[in-house]
């Protein structure tokens, strides 16, 4: 049985083939911007989470027998502030330029859910040095 990964992303699915599991990938749809408005001020990890959460059980209620694995990554400066996804060339531009020389975190969420509820989760983060 193959799971759904509520993400069309290229890394993600890489990931996922590289370990040999069997997956098919549906985009989630989720409104990110307006759960990340909601939390402002919430822990990074708790804002990952929630993401992957979301995503995850956007997709579960349309595949409720099925498992769904929902995920979400967040740069996150020292000082707290949260890198969104560069817009264009230029804001990646801003986001290495405020990383260089800098240690930051990336913070990774991964929540699986069945039947429109989550059944496993797992935050991690890992320093990083650009």
């Amino acid at each position: 049985m193959s799971i759904i990964l509520a993400s069309q992303s290229a890394s993600r699915t890489a990931m996922l083939s590289a370990a040999g599991v069997p997956f098919t990938a549906e985009p989630a749809h989720a409104d990110e911007a307006a759960l990340k408005a909601a939390m402002t001020g919430a822990a990074p990890r708790d804002v990952a989470d929630a993401l992957a959460e979301l995503k995850a059980l956007k997709v579960s209620a349309r595949h409720p027998s099925r498992l769904v694995l929902g995920s979400d990554s967040l740069a996150v400066l020292d000082d707290g502030t949260i890198l969104d996804k560069p817009r264009d060339r230029d804001d990646a531009r801003d986001h290495l330029i405020r990383m260089s020389g800098k240690r930051h975190d990336l913070v990774s969420a991964a929540v699986i859910a069945e039947n429109g509820r989550p059944v496993w989760r797992h935050v991690e983060a890992a320093r990083m040095f650009v």
